[in-house]
């Protein structure tokens, strides 16, 4: 098969120079890149987005068969992204024209950047950690790689098998050279070498920063950092982005410095924090890969990325989005990878000390957290806005015990008096320092705990040196996974997450688990009451971001007769004390949300300025269950309108929610549901993120096994 001839270098000086965005412009009602209209979500798009000529990639898995029908061509092969089902993951297709056109330009971005490390590309070998296509048949991946292995000298290579002693390059995923250091793989590549790197590690190794990365692959391959390249592509593009240093040679370069940029031919811009295009700046990166011809509109990622006015970018994260479930953690990063084991440590001289000893000592240390500075700034940067950091601080002075004495009645309430005395706490993902309290009140009891989390966690690290007196603090490293890693020495298990996520830990440890899993926080309120209790509604629904399973998710609204959506809407923007601004994800999350709803028909006004949390108004349908009212995104708070004349029976579905725990309402109002406090733990607005330390979490026993 011949090679495609393209001017290769013209395609390097485009890459080194960054490639010019010549079709978006700055204005939010264009750009008109394409001749076809996409004729899906054009109300939400053009309420959204200015523009309906515009492929949100979340609709390669939301409509899938819909795009497929779309296409000028019969679909002659689908890829797919990665993920545990096929529900959950994209489906690409490409017609065999679209396949030829993404195959021929896939090797001439890739010449063009191995000329910029090597004279005569053809003579260097090259090696792939990515499986052939016959592994992995769903990945484009895999079948780029096919596509260079069949022009290039390439071989599969399993990590151990002898390297030439000739420079050669290496191709593999993120997590592909994570494995091989944990495997203790040390190779001293010949100068000259290249590794060329794509996609992150969730999922299928430990998760590691880009810096970390680098600095994993040149210390155990031996090669300058230099010399490293990462792609940046997916199976929804037919063009890849790459990140490479135009001097490999010279001085390092630091990554700061280091910019992804696509060919000549892809464009990208970015949408920023109110959904307005932008060719420079933060945003949600929008690509138009022109080389897509299947599909010829502009892509909407989920990634957030600084742009370049030329065009080139650099990576800041993901749009993030807020779980259903309140406590939540990924059950596949618990069981999974393999890594190395952890030596026991024996119990330690904790015990030695009395137990109001210890009382008076963790209540003198919690009061000292409180003004720590260190500690504030700490929340400060996790929840990314000043006011959230005020609230979080108040709530948990609340919820502290507030004497050695009621530290002492807590932590009886909390254990059973031949219980485990050595424990491993595993906090949920999307709220880490749920460990505060079982830390704490663990010592009050004289245990041993681990902590799985970060060895660096910064956060962990000052309670840790808090409690250095102790000595029973330990990190147990979040990379491990539980039955494939040997635990420490431990008696038994605390986790908060998903009930899936508990279920797969219990089948994976002879330790009995203590378990607290899906959790759900809601608040009611009448309409009449709405104006005096609407700041403490707010700090309910944001105190914490609305991360874990405390803040409110759903607010319901009891009204006479239906308000009008806009009365509505106008009573929850007038808080008199404004949040914001929020960090860029969370903007950028509220307006992806918004959009989301719009595709299902909501009424979403526009967001005029930022931090602005994103309301929706629904009437109860006793049908539904609540999942169906709860937002995706974080910040956004559903208000789901409840007839007066209906309250007894929405109390009776209420009671048939099990995965709400609290609730959040006006506890002196007289007239207010009957709602079973055996059922649910009711406290008053304004302290739904205060829970009282009292020894029991969602009714429990915290250490009650």
């Amino acid at each position: 098969m011949d090679r495609p001839t393209f001017d290769i270098q013209k395609t390097l000086q485009s890459m080194r120079h960054g490639a010019r965005p010549n079709i978006f412009t700055s204005q939010r009602h264009s750009p008109k890149p394409s001749e076809r209209p996409l004729p899906l979500a054009t109300e939400a798009l053009l309420a959204s987005y200015g523009t309906a000529d515009l492929l949100p990639i979340e609709f390669f898995k939301q409509h899938a068969d819909a795009l497929r029908s779309l296409m000028l061509a019969p679909s002659a092969r689908t890829f797919l992204s990665s993920g545990t089902t096929r529900a959950d993951r994209s489906q690409s297709h490409f017609s065999k024209s679209g396949l030829e056109v993404y195959r021929q330009f896939s090797l001439t971005t890739f010449q063009a950047v191995l000329s910029n490390f090597y004279p005569e590309p053809d003579k260097i070998r090259g090696f792939s950690l990515i499986p052939q296509v016959i592994e992995w048949p769903d990945s484009s991946l895999a079948q780029m790689l096919e596509w260079i292995h069949a022009e290039y000298n390439l071989s599969y290579w399993d990590g151990l098998s002898p390297l030439p002693n000739e420079p050669v390059w290496i191709f593999g995923t993120a997590f592909h050279f994570v494995n091989l250091a944990d495997d203790g793989i040390q190779l001293k590549l010949p100068k000259g070498s290249l590794v060329i790197e794509t996609g992150g590690t969730k999922g299928r190794s430990r998760s590691v920063t880009r810096e970390e990365l680098y600095t994993l692959i040149s210390e155990h391959l031996g090669l300058p950092k230099n010399r490293i390249v990462s792609e940046y592509g997916m199976c929804e593009l037919a063009s890849q982005a790459y990140d490479f240093v135009l001097n490999p040679d010279g001085p390092e370069q630091k990554l700061s410095e280091r910019w992804f940029r696509f060919p000549e031919w892809t464009p990208v811009a970015v949408f920023d924090r109110l959904s307005q295009q932008q060719l420079s700046g933060e945003g949600t990166l929008v690509i138009f890969d022109q080389l897509r011809l299947d599909f010829p509109w502009p892509i909407r990622t989920e990634d957030l990325a600084q742009l370049r006015p030329d065009g080139s970018f650099q990576l800041i994260g993901r749009v993030p989005t807020s779980p259903l479930k309140g406590c939540s953690m990924l059950a596949e990063s618990i069981a999974i990878t393999e890594f190395s084991g952890v030596s026991s440590i024996p119990m330690n001289e904790i015990q030695q000390v009395g137990i109001e000893q210890r009382a008076e000592a963790i209540h003198s240390i919690a009061q000292s957290l409180l003004v720590d500075a260190s500690f504030r700034a700490l929340w400060r940067e996790e929840l990314g806005n000043e006011t959230v950091t005020q609230w979080m601080l108040a709530d948990l002075s609340k919820s502290l015990p507030q004497s050695p004495t009621e530290w002492l009645l807590a932590a009886k309430v909390a254990a059973r008096a031949e219980g485990p005395k050595r424990w491993l706490v595993i906090p949920p993902e999307a709220h880490a320092v749920t460990w505060l309290y079982p830390v704490l009140l663990g010592t009050v009891l004289a245990y041993d705990l681990y902590v799985r989390a970060k060895t660096q966690d910064p956060m962990l690290q000052l309670v840790q040196k808090s409690l250095s007196n102790f000595n029973n603090l330990r990190i147990w490293d979040a990379s491990h996974r539980i039955g494939v890693d040997k635990l420490p020495a431990i008696d038994a298990i605390l986790v908060y997450g998903s009930d899936e996520t508990i279920a797969r830990i219990k089948q994976h440890t002879d330790r009995p688990v203590q378990g607290f899993g899906s959790s759900l926080t809601v608040s009611i309120v009448s309409w009449s009451a709405w104006e005096s209790w609407r700041n403490e509604i707010s700090k309910d629904a944001w105190s914490l971001m609305q991360m874990g399973c405390m803040s409110s998710r759903l607010l319901f609204l009891i009204s006479e007769g239906r308000p009008a959506d806009s009365a509505i809407l106008a009573q929850c923007k007038k808080d008199p004390r404004p949040i914001g601004p929020w960090p860029l994800g969370v903007e950028t999350a509220l307006e992806h949300g918004s959009f989301a709803r719009r595709c299902f028909g909501w009424e979403t006004p526009a967001r005029d300025r930022e931090g602005i949390p994103l309301f929706l108004v629904e009437d109860f349908h006793a049908a539904k269950p609540i999942s169906d009212y709860l937002a995706d995104r974080a910040m956004c708070l559903p208000v789901v309108v409840v007839p007066i004349a209906r309250t007894t029976e929405f109390a009776n579905w209420l009671s048939q929610q099990k995965s709400v725990h609290k609730i959040a309402c006006n506890v002196k109002d007289p007239t207010r549901l009957s709602l079973d406090s055996d059922r649910f733990e009711i406290v008053d607005h304004g302290n739904a993120n205060a829970p009282i330390w009292n020894g029991l979490h969602q009714g429990r026993a915290l250490f009650g096994l």
